[in-house]
């Protein structure tokens, strides 16, 4: 499943966070780390309340077992365990 198993709104929030988290980084801005607060709390909203709806309606059971697995934000850092077959 590639990418979309380690975190499902990466493409949104995440890489917008991470920009800005760089230039709190690269500048050592308080004021930026205060913007990247600001981001966060209006991404988050608007991926759960906009983003998130279409496709569980679309998929029903199957997105609710995905998410279920998958966090939206954060990757896992550590690797799941093939699920066993018998």
């Amino acid at each position: 499943m590639g990418a979309v198993a380690e975190a499902r709104s990466r493409a949104s929030g995440a890489g917008s966070g991470v920009w800005i988290l760089g230039e709190v980084v690269v500048f050592r801005s308080s004021p930026i780390l205060a913007c990247a607060a600001v981001v966060a709390a209006c991404f988050h909203p608007f991926v759960v309340l906009s983003e998130e709806p279409s496709p569980q309606r679309k998929l029903g059971p199957g997105y609710d077992a995905y998410c279920t697995g998958v966090p939206r934000w954060l990757p896992r850092l550590r690797r799941r365990q093939p699920a066993i077959t018998s």
